[in-house]
């Protein structure tokens, strides 16, 4: 193989890569429109980027780099747009077997917490400052890896699946407790990744609570 060959190659398979690792995320909001897990900011803000890297990325010779970004500027644009026409599902009600009765629903509109997280970089503050808010600190990892989720400091009452990591295709993959202020997600036996990509700590809190947790990720 010529050696001016293996950067072109190494550009492709990590081209195809990263566009299998975000078409199921793709693909489940397309069939699904249900875009409750995205902030319509953070997918403006994403648009914005992608068309102001578009004029660097032109700037380069042709080839793995423009279809990967050519495949961000559309499925970037596509979830804004399913994000704008469908927004959140309406809520339904749906009781277990034949039982009637009536319930009473209050609408909560949450502030929800943004953020991002470095592997093996400092700490970072998740603030439930609002009742049924959720916080959100995403980082990238690598196949192979081995990632240790630590939980410290925790104001929030002691639960079990207050933490999730989320895949990047927004599943669910491991869950967490915190019990006496401190705990994590496999914070002891580690979550191999199985796929490159952007990962996402959830922070929920059950009923109303709110609080603050102090989350570290490393390898």
């Amino acid at each position: 193989m010529d050696p001016h060959d293996v950067p072109v190659l190494a550009g492709t398979v990590s081209t195809v890569l990263f566009v299998v690792s975000y078409l199921p995320m793709l693909i489940r909001a397309v069939r699904t429109r249900d875009l409750r897990s995205y902030s319509r900011s953070s997918l403006v803000i994403a648009n914005v980027g992608n068309v102001v890297q578009a004029g660097y990325i032109i700037s380069l010779p042709a080839g793995p780099l423009w279809f990967l970004h050519g495949f961000y500027l559309v499925a970037s644009a596509l979830m804004l747009g399913l994000h704008l026409r469908h927004g959140a599902p309406p809520v339904q009600l749906d009781p277990a077997d034949t039982h009637t009765g009536v319930t009473h629903v209050r609408l909560i509109v949450g502030h929800d917490q943004q953020g991002q997280l470095a592997l093996g970089g400092p700490a970072v503050v998740a603030t439930i400052s609002q009742a049924g808010a959720v916080a959100r600190f995403t980082f990238t990892a690598t196949a192979g890896q081995k990632i240790y989720v630590v939980a410290s400091a925790a104001t929030l009452p002691d639960q079990c699946g207050l933490l999730t990591l989320r895949d990047p295709a927004g599943q669910p993959v491991a869950a967490g407790c915190v019990i006496g202020g401190n705990g994590g997600i496999l914070d002891r036996d580690g979550y191999q990744v199985p796929t490159s990509g952007q990962y996402t700590i959830v922070v929920d809190p059950q009923a109303r609570d709110i609080g603050q947790v102090t989350l570290a990720a490393h390898t």
